[in-house]
């Protein structure tokens, strides 16, 4: 987007599962963003996610600026999806995925500097789940009343806060979310080692151990095989993309295809070394699971046969 795009009050907009918005910016009074006055519904899939991004952000979308890679997203390049007042309070966020926001430049010499949430509300409150809040200056920043709601996201590598509220008088819920480690968030008291801040007057207790969004392996159809021959292996768990990378121990496997979000297979080639490997499912988002000793390759075993003479003793 190279303008800023409204939508009014009374007004809702609908974008669809695997829908990429890409915002330009990171140039002196020409960052963009969204502001909502009426009814935002952004509503991904968990295999069909939606992005609001920066133009420069190639890893979604593709090279859409055109300069070959040139160029690198980083947090600010676009200033914010803003809810302003009670129209808003109908806005919907889920399965998506915001970053590279939370920035805006202009002025003589571009010497001004405003800083913002990536969702930014004004006595708004977003139903916000299961979104990634990635390398944002700020993932949410609550003013004016404002209380959003935020459940099992992945708030991680914001640089200010992950979730900053600024009004006393409300106590946001933000509990169920992954903030980087698996000691919860960065506190105005607490610093927890690679996790993102949470401000005063955000409730994030309980929060998750691991990312909303990592996959589990449940279970293969075979744990053992040998390498006479190529073995096609099933593999049944949850949150699989189109389509990961499997890896048996250090060594990436081929053949391998996306079924459904619970059910992917691979083929162990003819001649694998034999050993018993941990099995690694990463998808296309960099989440991850291993799965420890999943799998064992053996070899065929070679048998000699002699000749057996029997004799008749008399």
């Amino acid at each position: 987007m190279t303008d800023d795009i409204s939508v009014g009050s009374g007004v809702t907009l609908t974008v669809e599962p695997g829908v990429i918005v890409k915002f330009r910016g990171n140039e002196c009074d020409h960052n963009t963003g969204l502001f909502v006055n009426g009814t935002l519904l952004a509503r991904g899939t968990e295999t069909d996610r939606i992005y609001f991004t920066s133009l420069l952000d190639d890893s979604a979308g593709g090279d859409v600026n055109g300069d070959g890679g040139a160029t690198t997203p980083a947090a600010g390049d676009w200033t914010r999806i803003e809810f302003s007042g009670s129209g808003a309070d109908n806005s919907v966020i889920e399965y998506t995925v915001i970053r590279y926001a939370g920035h805006w430049k202009g002025g003589g010499s571009c010497w001004t500097h405003y800083y913002y949430g990536a969702i930014h509300a004004l006595g708004a409150s977003p139903a916000i789940s299961r979104t990634m809040f990635i390398e944002n200056q700020n993932g949410v920043w609550a003013e004016l009343l404002a209380n959003p709601t935020i459940h099992y996201c992945k708030i991680q590598g914001n640089v200010d806060y992950g979730v900053r509220n600024d009004d006393s008088n409300v106590l946001i819920d933000a509990t169920y979310n992954w903030w980087g480690d698996s000691q919860g968030p960065t506190t105005e008291t607490y610093t927890t080692p690679d996790s993102d801040k949470a401000s005063n007057y955000v409730d994030y207790d309980p929060w998750l151990p691991q990312s909303p969004f990592a996959p589990t392996v449940l279970g293969t159809s075979a744990n053992e095989v040998t390498n006479d021959l190529d073995n096609t292996v099933i593999v049944t768990g949850t949150k699989f993309l189109p389509t990961p990378a499997v890896k048996l121990g250090s060594m990436p496997m081929g053949g391998v295809t996306w079924i459904t979000a619970t059910r992917i297979s691979f083929v162990i080639p003819v001649g694998f070394p034999t050993g018993t490997y941990a099995l690694t499912i990463v998808n296309p988002d960099g989440e991850s699971t291993t799965a420890p000793n999943a799998m064992t390759v053996r070899g065929t075993e070679s048998y000699i046969y002699l000749p057996v003479v029997l004799r008749n003793h008399q």
